[in-house]
């Protein structure tokens, strides 16, 4: 650790998640505007902006459990910046259908039909010709597919999976099971506390590329390789290298749609 972050951590810090909280707030707050930082002495605002602009930096603060996080979540919240607001679709098809949006944990805009809790009966009804939903909900749909109780012969485009941090995440079974019973593409999505498009899969299915404008990622150098995560746009709740509870795989590799960003793949709970 740098001599700066040292001063700056003996200063505000007792614990490994008050260490965890002041990072990621000031790194919250610059990011965010360069103004923010007006509060501190010039020098070392303009230390701290030196250091927060070279983001291999992060990789030399320690990661934080995310069970640790859930413990210690009030002293991330940081009241001074706003919440992100609603989230995007972010959907893989143009022009849009029409896509019924079921149960997000987050506020959802766009040309989408939001349902909570529908009925299959008014699920029907909507004539959905695609589907976003958590992972959890959508296996539920596909088991009322089986058993009958739910006909989408409107679905034609696709079905978007949302998965997040402490969230059930697609598996290869739910792949079959979806493709079995929606007989549509699945699209994996990775969203954040407050429904960031974090990664997203695209037409080619060879994992889900990272938004670099959202999400920074890394990778825990153990034999856990848990999946560790920065949100760029989370400034209410800011947390730098949270570990997720995934492991996967980060490829580097150029995707087949042309793409370049980096794609989270192989995502699969920690034992």
């Amino acid at each position: 650790m740098t001599p700066f972050l040292s001063r700056l951590l003996s200063r505000s810090a007792r614990t490994p998640a008050d260490a965890q909280a002041v990072l990621a707030q000031r790194w919250a707050e610059l990011h965010r505007s360069a103004s923010q930082v007006a509060f501190y002495q010039s020098e070392t605002a303009a230390e701290w902006l030196r250091w927060a602009a070279d983001p291999t930096q992060l990789e030399r603060i320690p990661p934080i459990d995310l069970h640790e996080y859930y413990r210690e979540v009030k002293q991330f919240r940081n009241p001074r910046l706003p919440n992100p607001g609603q989230a995007g679709l972010d959907a893989p098809w143009d022009p849009l259908p029409l896509v019924v949006a079921v149960a997000p944990w987050f506020p959802l805009q766009g040309r989408v039909q939001l349902m909570l809790e529908p009925s299959c009966q008014a699920l029907m009804e909507a004539k959905p010709e695609a589907i976003a939903a958590p992972v959890s909900y959508l296996r539920g749909l596909a088991q009322a597919v089986i058993e009958k109780r739910l006909h989408l012969p409107t679905l034609r485009y696709g079905v978007i999976a949302w998965t997040g941090v402490s969230r059930p995440a697609l598996t290869p079974p739910d792949r079959d099971l979806f493709w079995q019973t929606f007989q549509v593409p699945v699209f994996q999505q990775f969203r954040g506390f407050l429904g960031e498009p974090l990664a997203a899969e695209c037409s080619c299915h060879e994992g889900m590329h990272v938004n670099a404008e959202y999400s920074i990622w890394h990778q825990r150098l153990d034999p856990s390789a848990e999946l560790l995560l920065t949100s760029l746009t989370n400034h209410r709740y800011p947390v730098l290298r949270l570990g997720t509870g995934f492991r996967g795989r980060i490829d580097r590799s150029l995707c087949p749609c042309g793409r370049a960003e980096p794609r989270i793949s192989e995502l699969e709970p920690l034992a």
